[in-house]
């Protein structure tokens, strides 16, 4: 314990994987014998622990929310020192815990306790105005999604973080439209040639290059996006 980076706050709560509610000196312990691992889903920081039971788990759950960052911890738990668990728990607790996006203003908010970490001019879709109706036009959806797998890109794009849409609401809506809702909204970053173009992507929110790098510094997956008027 003495190995704790001061800029901790140890008041932290988490739920382990059955759902209990830990306090910091429970977890802890878990963490630093390299047992565990944190992560966070959806706004909750959770605990798994490496059981059987909870890999089993993993296994069967394909679709589940910080699947992957879960499985890199589980498959380097054991050559994990206590100083680099320590580590990432410092770097987990310096995260946002919402991201805010005002299309109408093309700006986006990093959030941590209902207060401003940093702010981003962004991109939108070519037709900006209004939520996304369907497949193909051009529009940035509206509405509360979580931010799921973040990718490193070989393209032009630089860097990708993959925003849930559609959900069960945006499916239904399409269904009675009669319309496909489109897939592959994303936060992605920007070519070279794009640097001073406003509302240029198919749908998805761009950001320059240096701070899709902010962002994938200070957002995990699992992160609650929401994307207003």
């Amino acid at each position: 314990m003495k190995l704790i980076p001061t800029n901790i706050d140890t008041t932290i709560l988490v739920r382990d994987n059955a759902g209990v509610l830990l306090n910091f000196r429970q977890y802890m312990p878990v963490l630093l014998r390299n047992e565990g691992m944190i992560y966070r889903e959806k706004e909750t920081l959770r605990l798994q622990r490496f059981t059987t039971t909870a890999i089993d788990s993993l296994n069967k759950d394909d679709y589940a929310i910080s699947r992957w960052d879960r499985w890199a911890a589980i498959r380097g738990s054991h050559s994990k020192s206590p100083d680099e668990i320590l580590k990432n728990l410092a770097a987990i607790c310096a995260t946002a815990d919402s991201v805010i996006v005002y299309k109408s203003a093309r700006t986006m908010y990093l959030r941590k306790n209902g207060k401003n970490l940093f702010q981003f001019r962004i991109s939108l879709g070519r037709n900006p105005r209004g939520n996304k109706i369907s497949d193909g036009d051009s529009r940035t959806p509206q509405g509360v999604y979580y931010l799921d797998n973040k990718t490193d890109r070989d393209d032009k794009y630089y860097k990708s973080f993959w925003i849930s849409y559609p959900n069960q609401a945006d499916r239904t809506l399409a269904l009675k439209r009669g319309v496909k809702p489109g897939v592959g909204v994303m936060i992605h970053g920007t070519p070279s040639q794009r640097d001073s173009s406003t509302d240029w992507t198919n749908g998805c929110i761009a950001l320059i290059n240096t701070d899709m790098d902010t962002l994938f510094k200070y957002v995990m997956p699992g992160t609650l996006i929401d994307i207003r008027k």
